[in-house]
């Protein structure tokens, strides 16, 4: 330690010579030429001074005035070391209006610059200039020389003297020079000389700037060494008086601060609070501590209020969350005194921290000149959790009671006040809010309660303790925030938007989130009349507050009343939804949320409320949020009957209800509410489609593991439908919406087409068997209606939709009919089980007669005839191209198989028939497609 602050003693000293080895000469001598240079101008000036003094008067006797000699002027710029440059130094001022000139007799000969010149002197005889504004004073840069021989020095010296100090002490106890108590008693001495010393030369040396500061400052640094010495190294005092005695040399440096200036503050204050750590106690005690930092961080709020000191508030509120974390660490595993002392600590400082940020900082600012102020909700943000921190650890210490209600209501209490009180902080309303929610959230659960299953977390919690005061806190903190925040609404129609928003907002959705919670605590998401009851009171105030606003806005038309109405309109049908949510099934909670969408869809439609758009907007978020987590939204018996049971109602009403919804916003805008309504309506009419077929092919169970031949094209042919109907819309009404749902709903029918029906369905591949007769089954209408339907999609999409989507639907319709043709000649050879594969489980092919493989070559050049007669009559290149395709597969099949598998007439038909169609087919291209045109005789 010795030979480190040997080695530091020697590193300042070291410094300190080579800057007055090198900065006194260079200052010397640059003073000096400075001092001649500066002389020679003056001299200079007062003589151009009088030469114009000289020429005025030659001007007003009409004399010639003598030229000024170019050469002094030169000589002057040279010796100050200036440069003439040609360009104006600033734009030149526009000219001023013409007005009536005197009349200037000029003796002949006279140049045109002197009779400028005497022009302008004559102008400012018979008017003079108003005298010009004083330009603003601009505090010139220090340079580097300034830098370190009037401020680095300082500090310097100031940290070699503390140095110097300590090293003394140091090497007086080396020596042995004095006793312990001595050493002590001079080091405070010195402390006491340096704090006199420094407040001697600030208030008779003015000029000084930061020498005082730097000697009380060392002053400070040593008094704090010996009183920590006094007790830690020598024992001569308590812990409690030493404690006492650095918290009051940390409070006078904090005083002294308002003297000499911002360091002293946050040296005062950084000793402050680090002063309980240098004490240690056999039987330490929390409330001196807790007594002790509300003090100091009182003592260095109001400093910072005083001198207007931003960094040390918020140095100060940072010392606070710290010590605050410090308690909570300490406390984790003491007895309960520490957990009321850290409750209160964080309480006094939340209320000193809102007093000073939020209060002091903004409440005296004007409603329209309000905006908004991130500071205080950042701060006070903090304190709300370190609260909940505190109540969180207090509970697993198995301390809950009274003290932890009071502890968060004053928590809550103060966060709302101030954000009432000050417009600018009006985002601490909303804090309040989230702060009441999360009380209950983490309120303690009642004893052997079992813990919910975490798949059911986000609708079964734990029942909480004491359900009398979690009652009474949930009420009253949630009413109480939400009617202080509407309040300061009402109370201020000039309110800038975003401000009247963040009070809207609280006063709307605090008691809405109080009371979700409260009924997942309390009632675990079963049915519950009174929480219904509750709802329908909520909403019935609501409504009473939106009509009185209403009437309001009737005589004061401000906008602050008008979203104000929105807000309570969009609360009370929340309310009622919640109400409906309650007193229904929990399957009903989307039917309840679509209801009260409609409802603020209606009411926007009736009186103009912007506000109640965007509500039914989040009621489509919560809505889609509820579809992606769990779509199937109704469970229990549904009923067997297909169409007419409770999917209707579950997926139905809902789908209704987004259809008239976004009728009615379509009507005033297409922005987002009205689209997000329009595709809901979408999606749930899908869903009741989807879920309607489930139930009605698998005997009423629309959640029936496996999926058959028809099930699958009866979803092809739904998915067709919803593509076909969305873009007819689409091409009348050009609708974003209704583009993308299209082609999705197109994407999703071709999927189900090339993969469900023609792959992994196929009763070719699947092994399922057909039901129905050889020719009337189930095969037409799981791949016929599809390719009907895909063959319509096709032509609807022409000219509206991409090449691609027409080019799949075209490819599926003929695929669909293609397959469907081949297993109905399949059907009628083999029977209801015509798959490839024999029944005794082997990997042997099933085998075909020659009147089928016959009939397959019969069908493939029907289909290519047809094929290239309808891209005759079409112009259709690809139906050529598909037509040519078919004939192609057809004459390797006659060649390659039917020559080797058909006997008898069979193979000689085929082969007849073959050929005439070959010679059709190229009679055909030769006469319409490629034929050549004969030149006119």
């Amino acid at each position: 330690m010795a030979e480190t602050l040997y080695g530091l003693l020697a590193l300042s000293a070291f410094g300190l010579f080579i800057a007055a080895l090198l900065l006194g000469p260079i200052g010397f001598f640059r003073a000096g030429d400075l001092h001649k240079r500066l002389a020679f101008a003056e001299r200079r000036i007062l003589e151009l001074q009088g030469q114009i003094s000289d020429l005025r008067a030659q001007l007003r006797l009409g004399a010639q005035p003598p030229p000024v000699p170019r050469r002094d002027v030169e000589n002057l710029d040279a010796q100050l070391g200036e440069t003439r440059t040609s360009a104006p130094l600033a734009p030149a001022p526009a000219e001023p209006p013409p007005r009536a000139e005197p009349e200037i007799t000029l003796p002949l000969g006279q140049s045109a610059e002197a009779a400028a010149s005497a022009e302008g002197l004559a102008a400012s005889d018979a008017e003079p200039p108003p005298a010009p504004a004083e330009p603003p004073r601009i505090r010139p840069s220090r340079s580097l020389e300034e830098a370190l021989g009037a401020q680095w020095t300082v500090w310097v010296g100031g940290v070699a003297l503390a140095l110097g100090a300590l090293l003394l002490v140091r090497y007086s106890i080396d020596q042995g020079w004095f006793g312990a108590a001595a050493r002590i008693a001079a080091g405070l001495l010195f402390a006491a000389a340096l704090a006199i010393a420094g407040e001697y030369l600030r208030r008779k040396e003015t000029a000084l700037s930061q020498i005082p500061a730097v000697l009380t400052a060392a002053g400070t640094v040593s008094a704090f060494g010996s009183i920590y010495a006094a007790h830690a190294l020598y024992g001569f005092i308590g812990p409690a008086f030493a404690f006492i005695a650095l918290g009051a040399t940390g409070l006078a440096c904090m005083a002294a601060a308002a003297l000499h200036g911002p360091a002293l503050a946050g040296l005062g204050l950084v000793g402050a609070l680090t002063a309980p750590l240098l004490v240690d106690s056999s039987e330490p005690s929390v409330w001196p501590l807790v007594i002790y930092v509300t003090i100091v961080t009182a003592c260095s709020y109001g400093l910072a209020r005083v001198k207007f000191w931003l960094w040390l508030a918020v140095t100060t509120a940072i010392g606070g969350l710290l010590w605050g974390l410090a308690l909570l660490v300490q406390g984790a595993s003491q007895d309960q005194p520490i957990f009321h002392a850290t409750l209160v600590f964080t309480v006094a400082q939340t209320f000193m921290a809102a007093l000073l940020f939020a209060i002091d900082r903004n409440a005296s600012v004007a409603d329209q000149d309000a905006r908004i102020d991130r500071l205080p909700v950042y701060v006070l943000s903090a304190f709300g959790v370190l609260m909940l921190m505190a109540l969180s650890d207090s509970t697993d210490a198995g301390h809950f009671g009274l003290a932890w209600g009071i502890a968060a209501s004053a928590s809550v209490a103060i966060l709302a006040a101030s954000g009432c009180l000050a417009a600018p902080a009006a985002g601490l309303t909303l804090v309040a809010g989230a702060t009441v929610v999360a009380v209950m959230a983490i309120w303690p659960e009642e004893a052997g309660e079992a813990l919910p299953d975490p798949s059911d977390l986000f609708l079964i919690w734990p029942k909480p303790r004491e359900v009398g005061g979690f009652s009474v806190f949930a009420l009253a903190t949630s009413f109480g925030a939400a009617a202080l925040a509407g309040a300061r609404l009402l109370r201020g129609p000039k309110l800038p938007g975003r401000i009247a928003a963040l009070y809207a907002g609280a006063a709307s959705l605090t008691p809405l989130a109080a009371l979700g919670i409260a009924y997942l605590r309390l009632s675990h998401g079963d049915l519950n009349w009174p929480f219904a009851a509750y709802a329908g009171g909520l909403a019935l105030v609501f409504t009473f507050v939106a009509t009185l606003v209403s009437n309001r806005l009737e005589s004061e038309p401000f906008e602050v009343l008008r979203l104000s109405l929105g807000a309570y309109a969009s609360a009370a049908l929340a309310a009622l939804a919640l109400g409906l949510v309650f007193a229904l099934d929990r399957g009903v909670l989307t039917i309840a949320l679509a209801l009260a969408a409609l409802s603020a869809a209606f009411v926007d439609r009736r009186l103009d409320i912007q506000a109640l758009r965007w509500c039914v907007a989040g009621l489509g978020l919560v809505v889609a949020a509820r579809l992606a987590w769990e779509p199937r939204i109704v469970s229990g018996n549904l009923g067997a009957t297909p169409i007419f049971n409770w999917l209707l109602w579950g997926y139905g009403v809902p789908a209704l209800a987004f259809s008239l919804a976004g009728q009615l916003l379509r009507r005033k805008a297409v922005d987002a509410p009205a689209l997000a309504a329009q595709a809901l309506s979408i999606l749930f009419s899908a869903f009741l489609v989807f879920f309607e077929i489930r139930h009605w092919i698998n005997g009423g169970d629309p959640y029936a593991r496996g999926s058959g031949l028809v099930e699958q094209g009866l979803f092809a042919t739904a998915a067709f439908g919803f593509s076909i109907v969305l873009t007819r819309f689409d091409a009348t009404r050009t609708n974003i919406v209704l583009r993308f749902a299209s082609l999705g709903f197109g994407v999703l029918s071709f999927g189900f087409a090339f993969f469900g029906l023609l792959l992994f369905k196929n009763p070719v591949f699947s092994g399922e068997a057909v039901e129905g007769g050889a020719v009337f089954n189930v095969m037409p209408l799981a791949y016929g209606v599809p390719a009907v339907l895909a063959a319509v999609l096709a032509r609807a999409a022409q000219g509206v939709r991409p090449n691609w989507y027409r080019n799949c639907a075209e490819l599926a319709a003929f695929s669909l009919i293609f397959v469907l043709a081949n297993l109905e000649i399949r059907r009628i050879f083999q029977g209801p089980d015509i798959s490839f594969f024999a029944d005794d489980g082997s990997a042997s092919f099933r085998p075909a007669s020659d009147s089928e493989l016959y009939s397959y070559s019969a069908l493939w050049l029907i289909f290519g005839l047809v094929a290239l007669g309808y891209g005759l009559w079409q112009g259709s290149v690809k139906a050529r191209i598909a037509s040519a395709a078919l004939i192609v597969a057809t004459v390797l099949k006659v060649f390659l198989f039917d020559l080797s598998s058909l006997e008898g007439a069979l193979r000689a038909l085929s082969f007849i028939g073959l050929g005439l169609a070959l010679l059709g087919i190229g009679l055909v291209y030769q006469k319409f497609i490629f034929a050549r045109r004969t030149a006119p005789t």
